[in-house]
């Protein structure tokens, strides 16, 4: 366990050190952990791809994305992000767009949905817990906007993927 905590705190940025710290420390038995390891490695080689497969990104909108993915958990607020960068929030969502080929609320929602699925699967907490970790306003919404994405309720997901 501690050489896993380890790779974590080395590889990955602070909220995801946090939610794979907290993934590892709440797991039950080995079986369990044996399976947030290799969620993690595969988040590693996900991550190292998408920098090299990223080229035609702009720095700043690369920046945003980062951003994003290191405070998915937080409410994002896009007219700061688009302060923060330098641009208007109109100009930001169009280069956003133009660049990545979906709008900054779908980037964001896609992420959302990505650590959902993952919270879900390799963990052991309870919907409304990931409910209010991904800061959705409430169980039923984030419930709708899940089931859209999987055709599944959170807890038929868990249920059909649970990492054994």
């Amino acid at each position: 366990l501690s050489q896993t905590l380890s790779f974590v705190n080395t590889y990955f940025e602070p909220t995801v050190q946090n939610m794979y710290s907290q993934s590892l420390e709440s797991a039950k038995d080995i079986t369990e952990i044996v399976s947030i390891n290799h969620q993690m490695y595969i988040d590693f080689i996900n991550r190292v791809h998408k920098i090299k497969t990223l080229t035609n990104v702009t720095p700043p909108i690369r920046n945003c994305m980062e951003y994003i993915d290191l405070h998915i958990t937080d409410k994002i607020d896009i007219s700061q992000l688009a302060t923060s960068m330098g641009y208007s929030t109109y100009y930001l969502s169009r280069k956003f767009k133009s660049e990545t080929g979906q709008s900054i609320n779908d980037y964001i929602k896609q992420k959302k949905m990505q650590l959902a699925k993952h919270l879900l699967t390799a963990s052991s907490m309870s919907v409304q817990d990931i409910t209010a970790h991904l800061n959705y306003c409430s169980n039923s919404y984030f419930s709708d906007l899940f089931h859209k994405e999987t055709g599944l309720s959170p807890s038929d997901y868990r249920e059909k993927h649970k990492k054994l």
